[in-house]
């Protein structure tokens, strides 16, 4: 069987363009012209247009949405080519840059510790809190891992159980410890590798000295009791909608994320 050489010359460039896009701190342009600056004049005539290679590049299309008056609109589109706080920071700072008077007062954010700490030192005057559409689907993700899934859609009490551990995001932050440790000895030992995941995450384990170690992400991050109380937003799902226009409108094949702001 004959291999085409310019066929593995372009599934070579196209690797090395991914992977320089993504390892180092070059823009995309340089990115590519350097790139195709190597290939033979064979391999360059069968190159595809320029805007097929550059969604190859981002990691993803992270949005952020203002909500004036109650309506979600989406305001920035940002194509990333990684997923860290370096890159976040560079996003918010070309934000800042283009428009200085911006001063979010609250924020609600997916379950990303990055883009957390990045909005935190970014503007600390501002109120962060985390989606319960994004805390209900991190359980379900963990019971997909743990081969739960069925399980949770073919026994409503199980299912039950689940919603329980979910709706601990409704109680009031300083009741929720208690909750958990009522609700852990209620649910039994069928609950326990998800109550296991729960605590480690959004609660913290006990320490051997009997107080719990900080969760990865704190119960007034991903409490929805006041925000429920005062009517405000407790869920991104109008961003999650938009998200899914911007796929089926741009054809986009990369993670879409994104923030919603509040002045």
């Amino acid at each position: 069987c004959n291999s085409d050489p310019i066929k593995i010359l372009l599934r070579k460039f196209y690797e090395i363009v991914v992977d320089r896009a993504k390892n180092t701190q070059e823009s995309t342009d340089t990115v590519l012209s350097q790139c195709i600056s190597k290939l033979l004049d064979p391999a360059r005539v069968r190159l595809p247009p320029l805007d097929h290679i550059v969604p190859e590049i981002f990691y993803q299309l992270y949005v952020i949405y203002a909500v004036p008056r109650q309506h979600v609109i989406p305001v920035v589109f940002g194509l990333l080519c990684r997923k860290n706080a370096v890159t976040y920071q560079r996003l918010i700072n070309n934000i800042v840059e283009f428009a200085p008077a911006w001063c979010p007062q609250n924020i609600v954010l997916e379950f990303e510790k990055a883009v957390m700490n990045v909005f935190s030192t970014s503007f600390p005057q501002a109120s962060l809190s985390g989606c319960y559409f994004h805390l209900r689907q991190s359980i379900h993700r963990q019971l997909q891992a743990q081969g739960l899934q069925k399980y949770y859609e073919d026994d409503g009490d199980f299912a039950h159980g689940i919603h329980k551990i979910a709706a601990l995001a409704f109680i009031h932050p300083k009741d929720v410890v208690e909750a958990f440790v009522q609700l852990s000895i209620h649910l039994g030992n069928r609950f326990q590798t998800i109550l296991d995941y729960f605590e480690h995450n959004y609660i913290g384990r006990f320490r051997a000295n009997g107080s719990r170690a900080w969760p990865l992400f704190d119960i007034e991050f991903w409490n929805v009791h006041e925000r429920t109380k005062n009517l405000q937003i407790r869920t991104n799902n109008s961003a999650e909608e938009w998200n899914r226009r911007i796929g089926c409108v741009f054809n986009v094949h990369i993670p879409l994320c994104g923030s919603l702001l509040k002045k």
